[in-house]
């Protein structure tokens, strides 16, 4: 476990890496959850819904790394799947496993918004 919960990294520094570490993790706490709990129980419902919740985002993140682009949107999409994804985890963000240096939160700051104005456009109040 890491002190600094504020750690950031730019979404396009993201990786595999940090996606199967943290995915690995909550796994483990569901695939726990799922096992103690007996089917039909509101407890084992509500923990196969967040593992359900949490493989439908590790697949949106990990589609994101083989069929995306480099274009805002989908930087966008992937900064907001890997945040949520993070966001699952933190009910365990004392848990001595938990590390917020491998899966920190993301940002994505438009690095080509002055390029991507129509030709002639002025920029905006925050110069875009």
């Amino acid at each position: 476990m890491t002190a600094d919960a504020d750690l950031e990294i730019h979404t396009d520094r993201l990786t595999r890496v940090h996606l199967d570490a943290l995915h690995a993790f909550l796994k483990e706490r569901t695939g726990r959850l799922l096992a103690v709990h007996p089917a039909g129980t509101e407890e084992h419902r509500t923990a196969l819904a967040l593992e359900t919740a949490v493989d439908m985002t590790r697949d949106d993140i990990h589609t994101s790394f083989t069929h995306g682009t480099d274009l805002d949107r989908d930087l966008e999409d992937r900064r907001d799947a890997w945040n949520r994804l993070r966001q699952f985890a933190m009910p365990w963000k004392d848990d001595p496993d938990f590390d917020s240096t491998r899966w920190p939160w993301v940002r994505y700051v438009p690095l080509r918004a002055a390029d991507e104005r129509p030709a002639g456009a002025e920029p905006d109040a925050a110069g875009l």
